[in-house]
C-alpha cells in the first residue's frame, strides 16, 4: 500500500511540473551568484551588483554570504555568474568576418540595394532638376 501510495505521489507530482517545465537548480556550494533585488524604479538593475559566494544548499533554500552579510533565499531569487577562474583564462574567440582590401570594395558592401524610382506619367512636360 505504501508503494503504491508514493507512486501515485509522484505521479500526481510529475504531470505538473512537465506542463510548468520545472527543472532542478544549477546552483551549488562555492558558486559565485548575483541576488535579486527589488525593483526601486526603472533605471536601478535586477540584480545586486556585489556578488556572493553560495555557502551552503538544502532542497530550494540557498544560503550565500559576500562581505558585509549573509542572506538565505529561495533559488529563483539567485542568478549564478561566472568567473574569470572558472572558464579556465580561455580567450575569448572573435568570430572572423572577411574584410575587403580596397575602400571601393568596401563601399559596396555596406550599401543596400535601391530601387529604381521612376518620374510620373504627369510630370513628364516639366523639367525636373537631379539633386547633387
Amino acid at each position: 500500500m505504501a508503494e503504491y501510495d508514493a507512486w501515485k505521489k509522484e505521479q500526481m507530482k510529475s504531470c505538473p511540473d512537465n506542463h510548468r517545465g520545472a527543472k532542478e537548480s544549477c546552483i551549488k556550494p562555492g558558486d559565485t551568484v548575483l541576488l535579486k533585488q527589488p525593483k526601486e524604479n526603472k533605471f536601478s538593475a535586477p540584480y545586486n551588483p556585489h556578488p556572493f559566494v553560495v555557502e551552503k544548499k538544502k532542497g530550494t533554500m540557498v544560503t550565500a554570504k559576500n562581505d558585509s552579510k549573509v542572506v538565505t533565499r529561495n533559488s529563483s531569487q539567485f542568478k549564478v555568474i561566472s568567473t574569470k577562474s572558472a572558464k579556465h583564462n580561455d580567450k575569448e574567440v572573435e568570430p572572423k568576418v572577411p574584410r575587403p582590401s580596397n575602400p571601393q570594395e568596401q563601399k559596396t558592401l555596406q550599401q543596400r540595394p535601391k530601387r529604381n524610382v521612376r518620374q510620373p506619367a504627369r510630370f513628364a512636360d516639366y523639367v525636373n532638376y537631379e539633386p547633387m
